[in-house]
C-alpha cells in the first residue's frame, strides 16, 4: 500500500496523488497544482508526504507564481 499526499502549511491534506497498491519498481507522479476539488492552489509552500510499508518520507515544494 502506498499513499502520496500534498499538504498545505497548516498540515491539511489538499490532494491525494496515490492511495493504493503499486507493483514493486520505480514510479513517477505529476502534480498539476490542483486540490482534490480540481481548483488550482495558490503559490506558496506545500509538503508532499509519501507513506509505504510503515515508513514515511516528506519533501517541501515551493510553487512560484
Amino acid at each position: 500500500m502506498v499513499r502520496l499526499r500534498v499538504h498545505d502549511v497548516a498540515g491539511r491534506a489538499i490532494r491525494t496523488l496515490q492511495n493504493g497498491r503499486l507493483p514493486a519498481g520505480e514510479h513517477s507522479v505529476t502534480w498539476d497544482q490542483r486540490d482534490d476539488g480540481g481548483h488550482r492552489v495558490a503559490p506558496g509552500l506545500y509538503f508532499v508526504r509519501f507513506e509505504a510499508a510503515g515508513h514515511a518520507l516528506g519533501q517541501k515544494v515551493i510553487l512560484l507564481p
